[in-house]
């Protein structure tokens, strides 16, 4: 498979690199034929090491992957949360996507408070409703519900007043 018929999302990139040869070529030409770098791949190896993944040929994730220290997994995450908020400097509010970073911000407050990286944006949203004062629930819920293709028409709504605190909050927990 060449770079041009390789999977668009980053995450499904990174997961087949991860596992055929993240030193091989196929990396430095995927980045220059789309001018982007990939980007969480440390916390895709917390998530190999973690056995989140399937072994369709080759040697475990386990017996070459590296795991990533604390140190590398917050620049990661803050890596994270600042590419979350530039979708909302720039002003992105598709639905879907607004959801989509809500519940990665979740994942990102998860991964601080527990120092385990290894959760779905689902389950963070879940984590996030029975950690986070009321004051973020409706937004969490709103997300998960156009996560999972059931919006109601308010919720784009309450995505769009929610998103930059709830990233301002996540941000002052992740200093």
């Amino acid at each position: 498979m060449t770079v041009s018929e390789s999977p668009s999302t980053s995450v499904s990139l990174a997961s087949t690199l991860m596992v055929v040869d993240v030193s091989s070529s196929v990396l430095a030409e995927w980045e220059l034929a789309t001018g982007a770098a990939l980007t969480g791949m440390t916390i895709q190896c917390a998530h190999f090491l973690a056995g989140r993944y399937v072994l369709l040929h080759g040697k475990k994730a386990e017996d070459i992957v590296q795991a990533p220290t604390w140190s590398e997994l917050e620049a990661a995450l803050r890596t994270e949360l600042e590419h979350l908020e530039r979708h909302v400097t720039a002003g992105d509010d598709d639905s879907y996507e607004t959801s989509y970073a809500l519940l990665n911000g979740s994942r990102i407050l998860y991964g601080i408070e527990t120092r385990n990286v290894v959760i779905s944006k689902r389950a963070a949203g879940v984590w996030a409703t029975e950690h986070l004062p009321d004051l973020w629930h409706g937004a969490i819920h709103a997300a998960g519900r156009i996560y999972d293709g059931e919006e109601v028409p308010e919720d784009i709504d309450v995505l769009r007043a929610a998103t930059a605190p709830f990233f301002a909050m996540v941000r002052e927990r992740l200093a």
